[in-house]
């Protein structure tokens, strides 16, 4: 591919035994050919095929991390793409535009780890944005930095959340609280 920026889109059949997906067909889409909506800028389409992380979701949309939003992207009509960016006057907009990961939970909900804005959480049921973030003033809901690298999710719904520089979090899903995982008591045997 060399430095073709694409998005593959790929049919999988079941294997049989084993169980392994085999690739059927691959089709590459490039990313400098999707008209996403909310883009005119020439440095902002240039950055946006620079692809951190990728998912999707159970109505087959494809979201993309980019060094400048959330690339919603419908592979059966690449057209209809819609760009998610940090914006200080929309209330639908993102808290930073750097995407560093994405992962969609059992309910549907968008979790996008961003570079300096916490974790954004996009209830696509709803259609709201909510935000995790370092937050001084109710530490009990707060993240200790606002560089997210990954998500995951337990099957209760809790998520951990994995930090640049500060480690871990656990966020429960019922009650919105908080623990920070403080790697060096764990370490030095100082379990709390």
């Amino acid at each position: 591919l060399g430095n073709y920026q694409a998005i593959q889109k790929i049919k999988f059949k079941r294997g049989t035994k084993s169980s392994i997906s085999i690739i059927e067909n691959i089709q590459y889409v490039p990313i400098s050919s999707i008209n996403v909506f909310n883009t005119t800028n020439t440095l902002d389409k240039a950055r946006l095929t620079i692809v951190n992380s990728i998912t999707h979701d159970k109505f087959n949309q494809i979201w993309i991390g980019t060094q400048t939003g959330v690339l919603k992207f419908n592979p059966n009509n690449p057209n209809q793409s819609i760009l998610i960016q940090e914006s200080n006057n929309k209330p639908f907009a993102l808290s930073a535009e750097m995407i560093s990961s994405l992962y969609v939970n059992h309910d549907g909900c968008l979790f996008i780890g961003t570079i300096g804005g916490g974790l954004n959480v996009i209830d696509t049921k709803q259609k709201q944005i909510n935000f995790i973030v370092k937050d001084f003033e109710r530490p009990k809901f707060s993240i200790t930095e606002d560089v997210v690298r990954c998500v995951a999710e337990e099957n209760d719904g809790d998520l951990w959340i994995g930090l640049q520089s500060k480690g871990l979090c656990h966020f429960d899903s019922k009650t919105f609280v908080v623990k920070n995982i403080d790697f060096n008591s764990i370490c030095s045997g100082n379990h709390s």
